[in-house]
């Protein structure tokens, strides 16, 4: 299950001052005692150009599980936000704005000056000024996607020439490739949809590595829970090697897919 981190610290109802999520595992604890859960504070800027921190709670059988079990790992080189930016766009295209959302691109220009060179996001939908630190990305990265209206403003300040050079909000389809999608899998979907759908959607190549990292501990449990004094008949060892080599399979796959979601942005 994917939520925000504030689920973790937020109280649940009645006196006692338990997270939501303590008391949502507390009760998973009574009703299937055969399961652990552990939560995995991950972010998708490890692997995609957006500031998407999430709490992924991941059950597993308590015969494969361990005590302590470490998050999936993150990649030694995160896609950048170049590289989802599409190339055949305009880099100046500023109309549609509403009165508000034009005073508020004001204020966030004047706040890029003091960031030359930098390609800045602020959401146009939130105050730049009240906001600054989390309205604003200066290192190329975007804030979380979210599902109502968020017209997300990309800014780029020139030092030598003195001028914006980059002016314009993310396109929809630009949105698919920072959760991770390729563009075409939305592109018969209107503009509304889509930005409700990336908004609302959980980040593939985080939910693949989250894969990946259970099947690994389970094909290693299984691996180390043959028994070693009496063997099992030839059929059950072969079904268990069977059943490993799959595995193993299936997680060579989620690599290659996790190459491909990395190379997507520049291809897209």
């Amino acid at each position: 299950m994917e939520q925000v981190p504030g689920m973790m610290s937020s109280t649940g109802s009645g006196e006692h001052h338990a997270s939501c999520w303590e008391d949502w595992v507390t009760e998973l604890r009574v009703r299937a005692p055969m399961w652990r859960v552990f939560p995995w504070l991950v972010n998708t800027a490890a692997w995609l150009p957006q500031n998407r921190p999430r709490v992924y709670t991941v059950g597993l059988h308590a015969s494969l599980a361990m005590e302590h079990i470490l998050p999936p790992p993150t990649p030694a080189a995160p896609c950048l936000l170049l590289e989802v930016l599409h190339p055949g766009l305009p880099h100046i295209r500023e109309f549609g704005l509403t009165p508000q959302q034009r005073e508020n691109l004001v204020v966030a220009k004047a706040e890029t000056m003091s960031c030359p060179g930098c390609l800045a996001t602020v959401s146009l939908d939130r105050s730049p000024t009240a906001n600054w630190p989390t309205g604003f990305g200066v290192h190329g990265v975007v804030m979380a996607l979210r599902t109502g209206n968020d017209l997300i403003w990309l800014l780029q300040y020139d030092g030598a020439s003195r001028r914006i050079v980059f002016s314009r909000c993310l396109h929809p389809l630009e949105r698919c490739e920072l959760q991770g999608f390729r563009a075409e899998q939305l592109a018969d979907l209107s503009k509304a949809a889509v930005v409700r759908t990336t908004g609302n959607a959980m980040s593939v190549p985080v939910v693949a590595s989250v894969f990946k990292r259970c099947m690994e501990i389970i094909v290693a449990r299984l691996g180390a829970t043959v028994p070693r004094v009496i063997a099992p008949p030839d059929k059950d060892r072969e079904r268990r090697r069977a059943s490993i080599r799959l595995m193993r399979e299936h997680i060579a796959l989620l690599e290659a897919q996790e190459a491909v979601l990395r190379r997507m942005g520049g291809h897209g």
